[in-house]
């Protein structure tokens, strides 16, 4: 049967992207954050919840724009440095459903100072977001946050 064959292959190709991630990952750490924010890619105001791959940070949530419109952030953040303070470089999009004003979709590029707390439980964010809505208007986000890992 062929969509058994296919199936078998889909489940090996994840168990060995999820092998290959594995390894680079200390289980000991930290691997998932609730993080509020003030404002930023989630709009006014937006409750994400991230993902730590290695040096890599994977964060999805639920946002407002305009007190009608909900958000739906998406990013993926590449932490720099050692330490308490880090940067974080990364990509993310938002998807905006509806509403009065239908914002679409924007994607932007993302600069960020990260402040660890000194038992590396909890952490702020501040930073800028810099991109486009598909409707080409420029969109610059700045971002402020802060999130508690679990």
């Amino acid at each position: 049967n062929q969509g058994y064959k296919m199936k078998k292959l889909i489940i090996i190709t994840c168990l060995f992207i999820a092998t290959l991630f594995g390894n680079g990952i200390d289980s000991t750490q930290y691997k998932f954050a609730i993080y509020p924010e003030l404002v930023g890619l989630g709009g006014v105001p937006s409750l994400s919840l991230e993902y730590t791959l290695g040096d890599f940070t994977v964060r999805a949530g639920l946002g407002m724009i305009d007190r009608e419109t909900p958000l739906y952030p998406m990013a993926i953040y590449r932490v720099i440095g050692n330490g308490r303070s880090r940067t974080e470089l990364g990509i993310g999009l938002f998807i905006a459903d509806g509403g009065k004003n239908n914002w679409g979709l924007g994607t932007v590029g993302a600069l960020h100072w990260r402040k660890e707390s000194r038992d590396g439980q909890m952490f702020r964010r501040i930073g800028i977001n810099v991109g486009m809505l598909t409707m080409g208007w420029p969109l610059i986000l700045p971002t402020l946050g802060w999130g508690i890992k679990f």
